[in-house]
């Protein structure tokens, strides 16, 4: 079966932004910015192209002027037009119809689910019966008609990866090159014929939620940020509770600690043991690592506001691992998640840190989450002017280190300007990195 120009330039559009300007689409509407999106309670749709209406008004005009001056050599170009543009119509039309009961069965997934960032995922196709010989059945087609499965999967702040293909075909590995939580409510079963004059849509409805986490890139070196707050340090050294249980023993050895020697039992056999005992817990820090997602436009156009929420989604996920492995208990939230930051096993922080997305600072009213009053603090966030929803959240809190990332000079000038401003509160501890 051809492919049309479009399919060939649509199936490279893997990770695209899709609104350089726009920082809050919501992708999760089903409203995808696509050409094809389905309207609610539509079972299909059909629309000319740009091209078949210049087509109709030309095979028009010609088949007019041919009539009316009785000239064949206007009047055959006209009714080829006007056939060609007929056929056209009426075989995507014919499939569309044909097929629009099929589309809400098939479905399209990523597996796996979560990767890292520039890293690949199987998009798994299903929803074609099979045969009795345990083929998928083949789609019906006529001559010079194309269909395509389309999938389209968006970040709230504007990333995409769209790929469209042949469902009867296997596909190769596709590659995410952008860190985000990608949702989709539709895809789209599309009809076209190979001039692409005629388009159709049959929307195929998806499960709600995130298709597809991109977790940030791992391998950063983490900061070297101390724990001002959050409890004390893991103790290295043992410690024991002391018992009276006297079942627990064992011989005594040179390097043993004396003070645990039972005194008791060497009066009883002139053999010296010590007590087990139980091994005391050692106390651990309880840190909370928040990325703000604001950045403010004077200083990041929307692509590079996406850019750096990723650094500091790659920043907080190294100062997570490297606390972990000290034994340090870390939770990691974002501006306008609900609830508490989330903690878990470092795969878990990795997949949750897919979904910051960046978001103005002007007129995102998303807040930073509230932290429990035991947990010590650290912000990753971009220097800016307009502060009052992170001056309102540090006014709950009065501790916090504030880590300012920038990429250029005038970013960095914004960024000391910040630190020294947060400096001078009380509790706040304020440093600059460039990135």
């Amino acid at each position: 079966m051809p492919e049309s120009a479009e399919s060939k330039k649509a199936e490279n559009s893997i990770g695209e932004d899709r609104k350089p300007g726009d920082w809050n689409s919501d992708s999760r509407t089903g409203n995808t910015g696509s050409v094809l999106y389905p309207r609610p309670g539509r079972r299909f749709f059909i629309r000319p192209r740009f091209s078949a209406i210049l087509l109709i008004a030309l095979s028009a005009l010609l088949l007019g002027l041919g009539l009316l001056r009785g000239e064949l050599a206007l009047t055959l170009p006209g009714a080829a037009f006007a056939a060609a543009l007929a056929y056209s119509f009426a075989g995507v039309l014919f499939l569309a119809v044909l097929h629009r009961k099929m589309a809400p069965g098939l479905a399209a997934a990523f597996v796996p689910s979560r990767i890292e960032s520039g890293g690949k995922a199987e998009l798994l196709f299903s929803g074609l019966n099979k045969t009795g010989s345990g083929r998928p059945r083949r789609l019906f087609s006529l001559p010079g008609i194309v269909i395509r499965y389309e999938v389209h999967i968006e970040t709230r702040d504007g990333r995409n990866i769209r790929h469209i293909f042949n469902p009867e075909k296997a596909l190769p590995p596709l590659e995410a090159a952008y860190r985000g939580a990608y949702y989709g409510a539709f895809d789209i079963l599309s009809v076209s014929d190979i001039s692409g004059f005629f388009i159709a849509g049959l929307p195929c409805k998806q499960e709600e939620g995130a298709r597809l986490l991109v977790s940030p890139a791992s391998g950063r070196e983490a900061l070297v940020i101390p724990s001002r707050s959050g409890g004390e340090r893991q103790r290295v050294e043992p410690s024991w509770v002391r018992t009276d249980d006297l079942t627990d023993h064992r011989p005594y050895v040179s390097g043993d600690d004396p003070r645990r020697i039972n005194w008791k039992l060497y009066g009883h056999g002139a053999e010296l043991f010590v007590r087990e005992g139980e091994r005391e817990p050692p106390p651990r820090s309880r840190m909370a690592i928040l990325i703000d997602t604001k950045a403010e436009k004077e200083l990041f156009s929307a692509e590079a506001g996406r850019r750096m929420v990723d650094r500091c989604c790659e920043y907080a996920l190294a100062l997570a691992f490297d606390w972990k492995d000290r034994g340090v208990e870390v939770s990691i939230g974002y501006s306008g998640l609900s609830g508490s930051p989330r903690s878990g096993d470092p795969e878990a922080l990795a997949a949750f840190l897919a979904y910051p997305a960046a978001q103005d600072a002007r007129s995102g009213e998303e807040k930073l989450p509230q932290v429990p009053g035991e947990e010590g603090i650290v912000i990753f966030l971009l220097p800016r002017n307009y502060s009052g929803l992170l001056d309102e959240f540090l006014a709950l809190r009065k501790t916090a280190e504030l880590i300012f990332l920038y990429e250029n000079e005038e970013q960095r000038e914004a960024a000391e300007l910040c630190a020294r401003r947060y400096g001078q509160r009380g509790g706040c501890h304020a440093q600059c990195f460039g990135v």
